[in-house]
Formats: structure tokens, C-alpha cells, sequence
């Protein structure tokens, strides 16, 4: 569920939220009348995914900026070759770093073999 599904299509600019940015992961599972089976297997995959990424950046957002990391790094198979998970993870310290404080400014990945 987005912002925009909460606020009528728009941006909530009090909070400096786009109405792009993710509010619910699975909001709209719980809010439909539906059954599990009737959503698509891979659907429910990417939104698992992208819940995880999503609180993996967060975490990791949470603990460089504790510790006063400027830079972080992640690898692992999780990552490997999956751009997707990637771009989710870094999309969401880039989010929090413009919310929250400035560090970490910027996320670098080294892929562990």
C-alpha cells in the first residue's frame, strides 16, 4: 500500500512523503476480500522481497547512523545478482537518510563470493 492509496492519489507534504513511497507492506492483502489463493505466487514473492529489503535498510540505516558509519556495505547471497533487492535496499537508506539525519549519505555493496 502507498501513501497515494491513503491519501487519495497525492503526496502527504507535511511528512515529506511522495505518494510513491511505500506505507504498508501487504496493506492491500488485508484490506481486499480475497483469499490467499487468490493471488499469484510470484506476487506474493517480490511484495515478501521487497519487505525485507525495505527493513533491511532500514536497519542498516539505523545501526550506521548509531555507530557513525558514513558508508555501508552488504553482501551475501541474498544480494548477489539480484538488482532488484539492491536498488530496494538502497532506495530505503536513501529514504531514511534524507528523513532521519544525514548519515548514512550514500550506500556503497561489495558482493562477498
Amino acid at each position: 500500500m502507498l501513501v497515494g492509496d491513503i491519501y487519495g492519489g497525492s503526496d502527504y507534504v507535511k511528512a515529506g512523503l511522495s505518494a510513491s513511497t511505500i506505507a504498508s507492506s501487504f496493506g492491500k492483502v488485508v484490506m481486499a476480500d480475497k483469499d490467499l489463493e487468490d493471488y499469484e505466487p510470484a506476487d506474493i514473492a517480490l511484495a515478501l522481497c521487497r519487505m525485507v529489503s525495505y527493513n533491511i535498510g532500514q536497519l542498516a540505516f539505523l545501526n550506521a547512523q548509531r555507530y557513525g558509519m558514513e558508508r555501508v556495505y552488504f553482501g551475501g547471497f541474498f544480494i548477489r545478482g539480484l538488482p532488484y533487492t539492491m536498488e530496494t535496499i538502497s532506495y530505503a537508506i536513501n529514504y531514511w537518510s534524507k528523513v532521519g539525519q544525514a548519515l548514512p549519505s550514500r550506500c556503497l555493496w561489495s558482493v562477498l563470493l
